[in-house]
């Protein structure tokens, strides 16, 4: 990899900066959605012991609360192992080769070094509008633009988006995002009502907390 060159005022890009104490908070949320989700299967499992010790016997409602239980669970298990997949179909993203954007691919390039995020997955929505996305599994980190965005910007303000996106998935926002929006997208009926959820959850703060990331890593404010 190489990293992002020097500016024209000499300045380099910073160490990253790390907070611990946000990522284990994002980390325990993850692993709060995911054991509640799991819970929440008990109860038809549940249901479904009484009508079948009333109906049968005690031991076999006991045995279908158990089958219903563990069934949920794996539901649950693989529900969580292929968010980020069924989040990146859900937007209609696609892998972006390196070669068809050269700017944006070196500037993640060189900021992933310094953010500690290395090789992050570029994708790629075909659209004219200007947004982007982070998100992450346990073992990847992907990164989402859109076409309208990439052809908008400057290398200097593609650095900032870079950044912020870089700073979501070292914080672990990006990865709780996913795990959410993986396991609630089905119940949700739209995109629209999945991101009110999660801003709702993350909070105004997430955002802030993430643009500061980004300034500490590109150290040039004006990018962002």
């Amino acid at each position: 990899m190489s990293a992002t060159p020097p500016r024209s005022d000499g300045s380099r890009t910073a160490e990253p900066s790390s907070d611990p104490a946000r990522t284990a908070g994002f980390d325990a949320r993850t692993g709060s959605v995911v054991t509640a989700w799991s819970l929440f299967g008990i109860m038809p499992g549940m249901v479904v012991a009484v009508v079948v010790a009333i109906v049968a016997a005690p031991l076999l409602g006991l045995l279908a609360l158990v089958v219903v239980a563990g069934a949920w669970a794996l539901y649950v298990r693989l529900q969580v192992r292929g968010a980020l997949d069924r989040v990146l179909g859900q937007v209609g993203a696609r892998p972006l080769p390196s070669e068809d954007e050269p700017r944006w691919a070196n500037v993640v390039d060189g900021l992933g070094v310094t953010s500690g995020v290395n090789d992050p997955e570029l994708w790629v929505i075909d659209g004219v509008e200007a947004n982007a996305l982070a998100a992450a599994s346990e073992d990847r980190a992907v990164l989402v633009v859109t076409r309208g965005l990439v052809d908008s910007l400057t290398v200097v303000e593609l650095e900032g988006v870079a950044a912020n996106l870089l700073g979501r998935i070292k914080d672990g926002s990006a990865r709780y995002g996913t795990v959410v929006v993986g396991l609630l997208g089905p119940f949700l009926g739209t995109v629209d009502a999945a991101g009110k959820i999660l801003a709702d959850g993350l909070g105004d703060q997430r955002a802030v907390h993430t643009d500061l990331a980004a300034v500490a890593m590109t150290r040039y404010p004006p990018g962002l």
